[in-house]
């Protein structure tokens, strides 16, 4: 009794607050019912979610300690591995690839006067690699459109240093520039 004379007082004295309260306890116990039923369906499938990522994980793993690899998998592996070689040349090209680059520099209205190339077994790729130098002088615009042909070349270049000299103090747009160049690419040979 003493329990339901108190609730008489506090809402004889402060039904605003004692109102305020109810509805407050009521707008949280809404929230939960809504929060739980919204958000245990997305927490379901996010667990199972999980689940299936780890047994696909540790059937890999499996897999991965067997030796072998998913069918799709190697196959996969073989085409990029036929459009990786399709990519690199015989080494008998290493002469129509000097011409590429003469053609390079007579688009971009410069001349190569001589080219320089140190051939290597490359063991890491098991590939003939050849180191080139060489340097032309022009433009900026000139030089700006030779290196923009040479990183669209279909063949893969890695291009190792770029140094450029000249033009210091000159205002003028047309000004010589003379750009050193060394780079690598590769060809289809055998160890010498």
């Amino acid at each position: 009794m003493a329990r339901t004379g108190m609730f008489n007082i506090l809402w004889q004295q402060n039904r605003v607050m004692s109102l305020f309260v109810l509805l407050l306890l009521f707008a949280n116990l809404g929230a939960f019912l809504l929060q739980n039923q919204l958000f245990e369906k997305q927490l379901q499938e996010t667990r199972s979610e999980v689940r299936e990522r780890q047994h696909a994980l540790r059937n890999l793993k499996q897999q991965k300690e067997a030796g072998s690899m998913p069918v799709s998998a190697i196959t996969q592996v073989d085409n990029q591995l036929a459009a990786f070689q399709k990519l690199i040349p015989p080494a008998s090209e290493l002469s129509a690839f000097i011409k590429e680059l003469f053609t390079y520099a007579d688009s971009a209205k410069l001349e190569i006067k001589q080219i320089n190339y140190q051939p290597a077994w490359d063991e890491e790729f098991a590939l003939l690699s050849y180191n080139l130098q060489f340097s032309v002088n022009g433009e900026y615009r000139q030089l700006k459109k030779f290196i923009h042909l040479l990183e669209g070349a279909e063949r893969i270049l890695v291009i190792s240093d770029i140094s450029l000299s000249g033009g210091e103090g000159r205002k003028e747009k047309n000004a010589e520039v003379s750009l050193r160049i060394q780079m690598k690419t590769f060809f289809r040979g055998e160890a010498e």
